[in-house]
């Protein structure tokens, strides 16, 4: 599977996921830590900004990252 279909089927999954979730949002969706998604902000491998003490990823970001992990993540349609 090419990158490229990775962030089609990725954007389908997530479509009806806001533009801009939370750590907490991200982590649920590919079940892992929260303290995981903050590693992967603090390593540079995922882009966040920091409003009033949370940090927020935009959807095209999160699939972007999601998209180069190689199927390390599982992740499933969830509600958002």
């Amino acid at each position: 599977m090419t990158t490229e279909e990775k962030i089609k089927g990725l954007e389908h999954l997530l479509r009806k996921c806001p533009d801009v979730i939370t750590a907490l949002q991200a982590s649920r969706l590919i079940h892992v830590s929260k303290n995981s998604i903050h590693a992967a902000i603090n390593e540079g491998k995922l882009i966040a900004y920091a409003y009033r003490g949370k940090r927020l990823i935009s959807k095209a970001d999160f699939i972007d990252y999601l998209a180069g992990l190689h199927g390390q993540c599982t992740l499933q349609p969830l509600e958002c």
